[in-house]
């Protein structure tokens, strides 16, 4: 099969786990024997390129605008568009898949495929269709059932960014595609009470086999950062207060009274997010139970996983299908996750983790302290989890279950 995807941007331009996911299903699509162009854009002249990676063709197109302009240019790219369209003509693919476009490819671009008579499916990974930016609940409970927005929700959000006809359009470019697809049941529910069509619902996968570390590499890892010896409470990603880090820090005073030795390992946040974390650790008293790392991928973040005891995700805001607990998963670690999104379609509450209310510090405290004293239930909650991973999650399960889509419609 000869297919077209698009995507905003990939590794290494893109450092967060939307677009590693992205860039695995492509490379997955394509080790089963089916022809992959992959397009995406960059933000520099001088990174436009048309290479092969693997067995892919990657296409990477200029866009660059002020992010004041998002609302607009995230509706109707037209640079990327007109590009879109010459591409389509070239590479004549019997399906072309958008996958995060809310950047720079735009949903206008969705129609433009459409046009050509292409089969065009669209994968949609977080609430911005509906919304300017990370929705969170209206009251911090767990069990919400109503996720509407109003015009007046998104002026609140957006102000001086606020595009009135930004959601019609979004809606009328969507309503062309041959199937939207949502990442989690919970993501779904929040388009469809919006006003957005979903199909199908295909969640995240990753390759279950996780890479090989030695134990000098570990070794090595653990004496860099002074962890060795520490039963680590581990947090990584694009850090920050959406993602729980502060929730995190308030809960470990009890957590570090209970279980002496236990150590908070951030990884992931940007330095000047990195020096709010400091300042806020040392208020709360826990600045030497705190480590606080850039980013990092590849072996070393290997080592940090496989060192961990525990592995969170206690996301404040809508977090729609963590990556985080799926690699997690891979190195048999249990998770203590948050119940806002889709992390309970993974995660499954007392047998390989934890879901947990994140407003309230007392139930992250508690879970983290029966997983850290309790070394038989952490076991048990890990290979319960891999198990799930395993049976459930695999990119190749989930590229099977993409190609179903494309030959149901």
């Amino acid at each position: 099969m000869n297919i077209l995807y698009l995507t905003d941007a990939i590794p290494p331009a893109s450092t967060g786990g939307s677009g590693k996911r992205i860039y695995a299903l492509c490379e997955e699509l394509a080790r089963q024997g089916h022809a992959l162009t992959l397009v995406t854009t960059v933000e520099r002249r001088a990174d436009v390129s048309d290479e092969r990676r693997g067995g892919i063709r990657i296409i990477s197109l200029y866009s660059r605008y002020h992010r004041g302009l998002r609302a607009y240019v995230s509706v109707h790219n037209p640079r990327v568009v007109r590009a879109v369209e010459k591409i389509i003509a070239d590479v004549r693919p019997d399906a072309v898949h958008f996958d995060n476009i809310h950047t720079h490819i735009s949903y206008a671009a969705i129609r433009a495929a459409k046009r050509t008579g292409c089969k065009t499916y669209v994968t949609l990974r977080d609430a911005m269709a509906v919304a300017y930016g990370k929705m969170y609940p209206k009251i911090p409970v767990c069990g919400l059932t109503d996720f509407r927005r109003s015009w007046l929700d998104n002026f609140k959000q957006a102000r001086k960014r606020f595009n009135p006809l930004r959601n019609f359009c979004i809606r009328r470019s969507l309503r062309g595609a041959d199937a939207v697809i949502a990442v989690s049941g919970a993501l779904k529910n929040i388009l469809e009470q919006n006003g957005i069509r979903v199909d199908e619902v295909i969640h995240d996968g990753i390759e279950i086999e996780p890479p090989a570390l030695s134990s000098g590499e570990r070794a090595a890892a653990a004496h860099r950062y002074g962890l060795e010896g520490k039963k680590i409470v581990f947090l990584p990603g694009r850090l920050n207060y959406a993602k729980g880090v502060y929730a995190a820090v308030d809960s470990f005073a009890e957590v570090v009274r209970r279980v002496p030795g236990a150590l908070l390992l951030f990884v992931g946040a940007a330095p000047d997010e990195q020096e709010k974390m400091r300042a806020y650790a040392a208020e709360a008293g826990a600045a030497e139970h705190v480590r606080m790392l850039g980013w990092t991928d590849g072996a070393r973040l290997a080592a940090h996983y496989e060192l961990s005891a525990v592995v969170i995700s206690p996301s404040l805001c809508f977090d729609m299908f963590p990556g985080v607990n799926l690699e997690a998963a891979l190195y048999g670690k249990p998770v203590v996750t948050g119940c806002f999104g889709g992390a309970k379609e993974f995660v499954v509450d007392g047998k390989t983790g934890f879901i947990i209310n994140p407003y309230k510090t007392g139930e992250l405290t508690d879970a983290l302290i029966k997983l850290l004293t309790d070394a038989g239930m952490s076991q048990r909650f890990g290979q319960a989890a891999y198990e799930r991973l395993a049976a459930d999650f695999s990119i190749a399960r989930i590229a099977q279950s993409v190609l179903a889509q494309y030959a149901k419609r």
